[in-house]
């Protein structure tokens, strides 16, 4: 296959040059920046498939299932105080507010008079 380009000279003539266009240029080579593009588009996959196939390990943990009780929180309240009270001999309290927090979703320590809490209940 040919190309031929035009272009017009200093003299205003038009001069043509045709170029031989191989359709097979053989095996393809990327360069420096085409690598970094490549690798990052991977990673990137990688991340994403972890990303999605993480939450599916996790649902499947081999940890007994856990007893719990629903608390109606009272006027005056707070978790700690309450986590105290269920918190067995010897125990540290702030993994009791920990699990009470991570059972109930919640963000932050704040309770409300009448929120229904999900605790643990000591065997």
């Amino acid at each position: 296959m040919t190309l031929t380009t035009a272009r017009k000279t200093a003299t205003g003539a038009i001069a043509t040059a045709a170029t031989d266009v191989a359709l097979d240029s053989g095996p393809l080579r990327l360069t420096r920046r085409g690598r970094i593009v490549v690798s990052l588009v991977v990673a990137a996959l990688v991340f994403a498939l972890a990303g999605l196939l993480g939450p599916v390990r996790s649902a499947y943990s081999r940890e007994e299932p856990q007893r719990v009780e629903v608390y109606q929180v009272q006027p005056g309240d707070t978790l700690w105080e309450y986590a105290e009270q269920i918190t067995p001999e010897g125990g540290d309290v702030r993994d009791t507010v920990r699990q009470i927090q991570k059972l109930n979703d919640m963000d932050t320590p704040t309770l409300y008079a009448g929120q229904r809490l999900v605790v643990p209940v000591d065997e």
